[in-house]
């Protein structure tokens, strides 16, 4: 087990098929051992209740029955899972230098430049509705949302947050669960 896990953390990519197969593997051989286990008492039993407790002799002579559970060892079977795991990883390797192409791109996250996309596009969005509140005083979400597709309407949904918390707009609930956007009132002190 720990030579797998080592394998898989040396690759150059985590395959869940592979953990997955290696899994169903070790299920199905202990669910074998315990089948083989259970017959074993079984066949015990069977034989237990066949033998005459009168004294006579059979007349058939039963072979001599070995009571052996195990007819591999766990390192066995442990050896015999890293060869077909190597054999895959070494598959699927010639496969990637053939074709020369990633099986699994490496995706790396960059917060700082998220976080710079995010705040370009909150500022495009806050000129958008500013100069709609600024012809209608107030507008409704449903309204603003109207012929767009569900992801920009959950995308407009989020920038309105946004500018809700840092003030420049005012949301509110109406009675029948749409939003009123308005604009902030200026107060004088």
């Amino acid at each position: 087990m720990n030579t797998f896990l080592e394998l898989i953390t040396k690759s150059e990519f985590l395959d869940l098929r592979l953990c997955g197969s290696a899994a169903l593997s070790s299920a199905l051989i202990y669910r074998l051992k315990v089948e083989t286990l259970f017959l074993l008492d079984k066949i015990k039993e069977a034989r237990m209740q066949r033998i005459d407790i009168s004294g006579e002799v059979p007349l058939l002579l039963e072979m001599p029955f070995r009571q052996e559970v195990y007819s591999t060892s766990i390192e066995d079977l442990i050896s015999t899972l890293e060869t077909i795991l190597e054999d895959i990883i070494r598959g699927r390797r010639k496969q990637q230098e053939r074709t020369n192409l990633l099986i699994e791109p490496e995706y790396t996250f960059e917060p700082d430049s998220f976080l710079n996309k995010i705040s370009e596009m909150v500022a495009e969005f806050r000129i958008s509705v500013l100069s709609e509140i600024k012809k209608n005083q107030s507008f409704l979400f449903s309204w603003f949302a109207r012929e767009r597709d569900i992801l920009e309407k959950a995308q407009f949904f989020i920038f309105f947050l946004f500018l809700a918390m840092e003030g420049t707009v005012l949301l509110e609930q109406t009675e029948n669960d749409d939003i009123l956007i308005s604009g902030v009132p200026v107060t004088t002190v």
